[in-house]
């Protein structure tokens, strides 16, 4: 059954998102946010949360610090992104 048959209607949107893109050698993980600051908070997390498994004390750094330097710290193998995406009917 689709959706009119169903009876639904679903409204019609051009919202702004966000993806956030960890690119790592085991391949890209994406998160999908409402506000860039979503976005970037949570690659600052998972940032954060990968240099501590590897030992790495990122503790002086700020966030936007941490966000600009985090290829470097990742021995140029590891980045992120956020790219604003559209969402059409």
């Amino acid at each position: 059954m689709n959706k009119e048959q169903l009876g639904l209607t679903l409204p019609s949107t051009n919202d702004t998102y966000y993806i956030l893109i960890y690119e790592h050698k085991h391949g890209d993980d994406l998160g999908l946010y409402k506000t860039y600051e979503g976005a970037y908070n949570a690659g600052v997390s998972m940032m954060r949360a990968t240099a501590d498994e590897w030992g790495e004390d990122v503790s002086d750094l700020g966030d936007f610090e941490l966000w600009n330097s985090w290829t470097e710290i990742a021995g140029d193998t590891e980045f992120f992104r956020v790219e604003e995406i559209e969402l059409n009917d």
